[in-house]
């Protein structure tokens, strides 16, 4: 018989009838080969053994996206001194790479513990965007980061296709709430679960503009501010243009208060008007975000905000933020849906709901401002400008009546309210008591 057997063909030959060939063997032959075969079993076994937990442990900590539709670097396609004119065309390009869910470079996504910067996107029932708004974090070449989704109950499948999102990248985290509580309480969720030293917001039909958490990480290392607000892009259909500020905001200058407040609502002839206020489209200090929500009255935590909560909440960032900039550097593309709330606002609840969030923005002003005749304008202001853009909602309010009168002549009792918005607040009152007679017949 051949001496170069193995422990296979020795396990096959035991079992042979034919005894006696076995014992022909030479013992100490058997037992040296025995030995080594066995100890060569072992190193494989234990090199397969190490090799199936390294690869399980990376897939866990390090994890890797497999389908990759690009391997182009995508600063081929930004270059970084492209002409300014060109702007809008480099809008629509990321636009698009976005929408298509494409992903570029094999990334490794490593989970930090303290990240620079905390994206909080605030979900209810948009499974659509989900992809197209994470590959435009994903795909940003800053990775320090992480990235918190706040379900707010959606009803789609919204949450499935995160979790199979979050298993891929492991800066994703998700908060899901059991019931519907609104989008005040769906970011402020986010932004007490936060680990960045900075946060920002991006909501879900939105996306963040390529390079821009880079330009803010040398920004933020550059200026030691509380919040750093930066340009953005506006698209409706195939209708793309850059939000225009006009020469009342100052760029690339640090500001301080009162300059701060000052700045975000002016006078044009004794009337007066407001930038955009918006959570969207800066980053703030958590800290001072924090401060924020601590300094919420309880009134206001508990409401269930569903519109206009981030001009609330921007609005008194505004008066606790010590130090701000504005730096020019495009960041952000705000997707005007027609087919969103919008066009449903003058349904009977979606009125309600509107009117609701409407007088709730005008109080959380008035309450938050001092006593002089500037600021407490902004309250009737808000809800001047408000009202009149959706006026149709006054006429469909099928509740809350008692609130609305009372925060009305909340208005009315205080002597900084000019006559002019005196009228128009009785007219609101006007509409709302017609209407709530009409319900009532």
């Amino acid at each position: 018989m051949d001496k170069n057997y193995d422990l296979k063909s020795f396990k096959k030959i035991a079992i042979l009838p034919e005894i006696k060939s076995f014992q022909s063997f030479n013992k100490n032959e058997f037992n040296n080969s025995d030995k080594n075969n066995i100890i060569n079993f072992r190193i494989e076994k234990t090199i397969k053994f190490i090799i199936i937990i390294s690869l399980f442990y990376y897939k866990i900590f390090y994890p890797i996206y497999i389908h990759i539709e690009k391997e182009e670097n995508l600063e081929d396609l930004f270059p970084k001194n492209f002409d300014k004119t060109n702007e809008i065309k480099y809008a629509k390009l990321y636009y698009q790479i976005c929408k298509n869910g494409t992903l570029y470079g094999k990334t490794r996504y490593k989970r930090n513990l303290n990240p620079k910067f905390t994206v909080i996107i605030p979900v209810f029932n948009r499974e659509k965007y989900i992809t197209r708004v994470l590959r435009s974090i994903q795909n940003q070449s800053y990775k320090n980061i992480e990235i918190i989704f706040v379900d707010d109950k959606s009803e789609d499948n919204s949450v499935k296709l995160i979790e199979e999102y979050k298993k891929k990248d492991k800066r994703i985290r998700l908060i899901k709430h059991t019931k519907n509580q609104g989008t005040l309480i769906t970011r402020n969720d986010g932004a007490l679960n936060a680990r960045g030293e900075y946060i920002t917001f991006v909501d879900p039909d939105d996306i963040l503009y390529e390079g821009i958490l880079k330009k803010l990480s040398g920004a933020a290392e550059n200026y030691d501010v509380d919040v750093i607000r930066f340009d953005a892009f506006y698209h409706m259909g195939n209708f793309y243009a850059k939000y225009d500020y006009g020469n009342a905001l100052k760029k690339n200058t640090i500001i301080t208060q009162p300059e701060i407040f000052t700045q975000s609502f002016y006078r044009i002839h004794n009337s007066l008007y407001q930038h955009n206020l918006f959570l969207w489209g800066k980053i703030i200090k958590r800290k001072l975000f924090l401060e924020v929500i601590d300094n919420l009255s309880d009134y206001y935590k508990r409401q269930h905000w569903t519109l206009y909560e981030d001009n609330a909440m921007d609005f008194i960032l505004l008066k606790y933020a010590k130090s701000y900039i504005f730096i020019d550097a495009n960041g952000y593309i705000y997707c005007y849906n027609s087919k969103s709330s919008y066009s449903k606002r003058y349904e009977s609840y979606k009125a309600t709901r509107t009117v609701k969030d409407v007088f709730l923005l005008a109080e959380i002003f008035f309450d938050y401002t001092n006593d002089n005749e500037y600021e407490k304008q902004m309250a009737s202001f808000q809800l001047r400008r408000f009202i009149h853009e959706y006026k149709r909602c006054l006429y469909k309010v099928t509740e809350g009546f008692e609130y609305f009168y009372r925060t009305l002549n909340k208005f009315l009792k205080c002597k900084y309210i000019l006559p002019k918005h005196r009228n128009y607040f009785e007219q609101i009152k006007y509409i709302l008591t017609n209407t709530e007679k009409k319900l009532n017949q």
